[in-house]
């Protein structure tokens, strides 16, 4: 989040705690579609000056798609196969399952349990959790997540009201 010190720093004009559709911010969903039927250069999309394209649009999608479903992530977090999937290893099915989330993430208003059900449906074959520890790192695959979720880094527990994991 940007409070209004940040903004005016930054040269943001518009207010980033209330982002109208009117505002110079485009949602990952939007992005990823118009890229994909070409309306937009993905190479104008990125997180850093050498991370642009694609993959940082479908990190962005990915987040959003977790987030909508109350299962928030950092901006760094890396907790998905397809998240981590190079470009070069995205498959005809990877896409489609992409361009479903986008579209349910653009129309949340009026999708929103078609988008929960699919993120539930798919989050076993999507999401791989990372679990780091001060000297490594564990991988939980077929976690059995179930919403709402509570994540803690420090003492790792996922809980499920009366379903604790």
């Amino acid at each position: 989040m940007m409070d209004e010190v940040q903004r005016k720093g930054m040269g943001i004009q518009f207010n980033t705690l209330d982002i109208k559709p009117s505002d110079p911010f485009v949602l990952a969903g939007d992005v990823w579609l118009r890229c994909r039927a070409g309306e937009l250069d993905p190479n104008r999309f990125g997180d850093s000056d050498t991370d642009i394209g694609m993959a940082p649009i479908r990190y962005a999608l990915l987040h959003d798609f977790a987030a909508l479903n109350g299962f928030e992530v950092l901006g760094n977090d890396d907790w998905g196969k397809l998240i981590r999937k190079p470009e070069t290893a995205i498959i005809p099915d990877d896409l489609i399952l992409l361009d479903q989330i986008a579209t349910l993430t653009i129309h949340v208003d009026t999708h929103l349990d078609t988008l929960r059900t699919l993120f539930r449906h798919e989050r076993n074959t999507l999401w791989t959790f990372h679990v780091f520890g001060p000297d490594d790192e564990i991988e939980l695959q077929n976690v059995n997540v179930l919403l709402p979720v509570s994540a803690v880094y420090e003492d790792v527990f996922f809980e499920n009201s009366d379903e604790a994991q």
